[in-house]
């Protein structure tokens, strides 16, 4: 690290041999943000802004499977927050929507959820566990509450440290790290008014050590410090990351075009790994040198926004995708193996696909994609080589924003005809043979 004091005066770096990587066949974009890497494997995790969900990866950013959280997707949750302990121990936090936030704690080599720990706070902004005895430490901020929460590694409440014992006040504090000593605290803060900061403060005590006041430094989204103490911190609004040294002062910025940079890990003791947000990669740069050793991305996805799936006797599936410029679905079909997965047939009919919302197989592979085309709708019904063979309507009443779809062995199709609250089985000319009653009646109808 002392290299990067003897380069002070180097505001532009070529950027020589980049390796761009798509390793992941992911099937949607990354939108990276909150990352870390597992110091026993250098596996990554990261938070896939998307879906808000968490990524496990590689070191080399290979794609090997996602987190499951114990939320409910009908929920509204705050962005997840990550950090990871030496011994290799995942923390999640989030928030539902009026309801008290959580940890949740993970062993990363085989996703086992080994501990709830509850908040008593709304939105967990930033997250971060003592190296030294795994305290944890997490940021809030709303308008009755913002301060720096302190727990026990069991989850109980050890400390506090509100808004008003820093000078300036903590405003919106959106990341924390710790040295390796565990002794020194920094806390990343957005202020809408000013500059953004960062505080340094004693973890034990709260008492304010320094504040790194930088003009550019505006919207800091992370914050790490390397074994000399020397501060780097990613702003989404200058999209640069900065480096200082542990007095503040100035080091460089390192730039390469980045969009909303977020995450930001060290990879190796030389090595930042980041979350280049809106570019939709992560990005590896040599600290000394500011090269860009790696690029991992996924800008040529397999699906974007699947929706539904039909799996074909061949172990082939076809499911929903937008095409590359969010315009309008296609149908994919996709032959998959044990590290990839490869479109192999595209339908795309003339008029387009409105908004469709299930599909179905018969025993012939022929295709029904319902269209909930509103205020009524239809259903697609294609060849296995993609050609459209019919739209198949009814009458009496027509179909209404139909949804899920099912064919029996004899060709027979079923219904849910969502608008108009029931469930249908009729022939493939529309003819409808049954008209599904229950007792109470069906209020959302959705699949079948």
């Amino acid at each position: 690290m002392v290299l990067i004091i003897l380069i002070l005066s180097m505001l532009t770096f070529p950027i020589l041999s980049i390796d761009i990587h798509y390793p992941s066949r992911l099937l949607s974009y990354w939108t990276p943000a909150n990352i870390v890497i597992s110091p026993i494997n250098q596996h990554i995790f990261m938070v896939d802004m998307s879906f808000n969900r968490i990524l496990h990866l590689s070191p080399e950013a290979i794609y090997i499977s996602t987190l499951n959280l114990p939320i409910e997707q009908s929920k509204l949750y705050s962005p997840l927050k990550l950090t990871i302990d030496l011994a290799g121990y995942l923390y999640v936090a989030t928030g539902a929507y009026s309801s008290l936030a959580m940890i949740y704690k993970y062993r990363t080599t085989d996703h086992q959820l080994i501990k709830n720990i509850s908040l008593s706070l709304y939105v967990p902004t930033a997250l971060t566990i003592s190296p030294i005895n795994g305290d944890i430490y997490v940021a809030t901020t709303d308008t009755k509450d913002t301060s720096i929460y302190v727990l026990n590694k069991n989850g109980e409440q050890i400390n506090k440290f509100n808004a008003s014992k820093f000078s300036p006040p903590l405003s919106q504090p959106t990341a924390l790290t710790m040295d390796k000593t565990a002794e020194r605290l920094y806390v990343a803060d957005r202020n809408d008014t000013t500059t953004g900061r960062i505080f340094v403060i004693n973890s034990q005590t709260g008492r304010q050590l320094q504040v790194y006041i930088n003009s550019n430094i505006y919207r800091p989204t992370a914050v790490i410090v390397d074994v000399n103490l020397n501060v780097y911190v990613s702003d989404m609004a200058t999209n640069c990351i900065i480096a200082l040294t542990s007095n503040g002062t100035f080091i460089r910025t390192y730039t390469n075009s980045l969009y909303n940079p977020q995450g930001l890990m060290f990879a190796s003791y030389t090595s930042l790994l980041l979350s280049d947000t809106l570019n939709n990669r992560l990005v590896l740069f040599d600290v000394v040198s500011a090269k860009v050793l790696q690029i991992y991305s996924s800008p040529d996805p397999v699906l974007i926004a699947p929706r539904f799936v039909a799996l074909l006797n061949s172990g082939d599936i076809y499911v929903n995708s937008l095409t590359d410029d969010i315009g309008y679905n296609i149908l994919k079909r996709l032959t998959i193996t044990n590290s990839s997965a490869n479109v192999t047939q595209i339908i795309n009919p003339k008029h387009h696909f409105d908004f469709p919302v299930g599909l179905a197989l018969d025993t012939k592979n022929q295709i029904y994609v319902t269209d909930s085309n509103i205020p009524y709708g239809y259903i697609h019904m294609f060849a296995s080589n993609g050609t459209e063979l019919d739209r198949i309507y009814t009458n009496n009443p027509p179909l209404k924003n139909p949804h899920g779809i099912a064919t029996d062995l004899h060709g027979n199709l079923y219904v849910a005809d969502s608008g108009n609250v029931r469930v249908i089985k009729l022939l493939i000319n529309g003819t409808i043979i049954q008209n599904y009653q229950t007792t109470p009646p069906l209020q959302y109808v959705y699949d079948v």
